[in-house]
């Protein structure tokens, strides 16, 4: 007798149906195109939450790669240093290859200056090298200032560590200084043709400004060193401890597909913090 197949496949579904209404639900992660978005709005509190109530349901962290990437990004804007080594040492155990991780914990070993502790970096590898050739050059090693200061045009600007123009000054010598403030000015010059500056852009200025104004107190024009003092302490003022690199679609015409990349900047707002102390001080506030 032949088998109602209609009758069969209804029988097989309802079969499935309770199968998987009996299996229990797997507790999913919070979505990271969320997380993304609350990152681009500068939402670290939500964030923050949304990853904490996920630890809690489950238990414990079973992030993601790009999730435990924008935890730690959270937990580091909102200045949580403790937590954020804690979740470091979990994550970077779970997922040792991520250069994403390693420079969030870079990060705190620079700021920090524990700079053995920090993994090979080229850019932050110049400026730690500099930082003990200045301070042995100051203790009279042999080096010569040229040899200094073409070691500091090598190096570029980043977080936590002084900008080239901060270098010069701290050699405190005439071709120094005229160095540092013929740098100011290209710095300040370039800085027109942006329309979206982002912190290191402002700490780049406010570094710039600062050499412009030692130059004014050298020449003994007062006035002039407070204006540009001023315009410095303004630009460590519009610092964030988050900004945003790049938000673009990648298309691949070949498979049909697009993706999304978006890469952040961001900075513990300790240094920021400490930034503006040092800059409150040249106005003696």
């Amino acid at each position: 007798m032949p088998r109602d197949s209609s009758k069969y496949k209804i029988f097989l579904l309802l079969i499935l149906v309770l199968f998987f209404s009996c299996v229990p639900k797997a507790l999913a992660e919070p979505d990271s195109e969320k997380i993304r978005d609350l990152l681009l709005q500068s939402n670290i509190e939500e964030v923050i939450n949304l990853f904490d109530k996920d630890y809690i349901k489950r238990k414990k962290w079973d992030l993601s790669e790009e999730n435990s990437h924008y935890y730690a990004i959270s937990l580091l804007v909102d200045g949580k240093i403790d937590e954020l080594k804690v979740f470091l040492n979990f994550a970077q155990k779970k997922y040792p290859k991520s250069k994403n991780l390693e420079n969030i914990s870079n990060q705190i070993y620079y700021f920090t200056q524990e700079f053995d502790r920090v993994k090979p970096n080229p850019p932050a590898d110049k400026h730690i090298k500099l930082i003990k050739n200045i301070e042995n050059y100051k203790n009279g090693s042999d080096r010569q200032e040229a040899q200094i200061i073409d070691e500091i045009n090598q190096v570029t600007n980043i977080i936590y560590f002084p900008t080239q123009m901060d270098y010069l000054l701290e050699l405190n010598s005439q071709e120094s200084l005229k160095q540092a403030e013929t740098l100011a000015w290209l710095v300040i010059n370039k800085s027109k043709t942006k329309l979206f500056p982002n912190t290191l852009d402002h700490y780049a200025l406010a570094s710039a400004y600062k050499a412009l104004a030692v130059g004014s107190v050298k020449s003994n024009d007062i006035k002039q060193a407070t204006k540009y003092i001023k315009l410095a302490r303004e630009n460590i003022y519009k610092m964030r401890s988050i900004w945003l690199i790049e938000d673009i679609i990648i298309n691949r015409p070949i498979l049909k597909t697009q993706s999304r990349s978006t890469i952040f900047g961001f900075a513990l707002p300790q240094w920021i913090m400490l930034l503006r102390d040092e800059y409150d001080n040249y106005l003696g506030l």
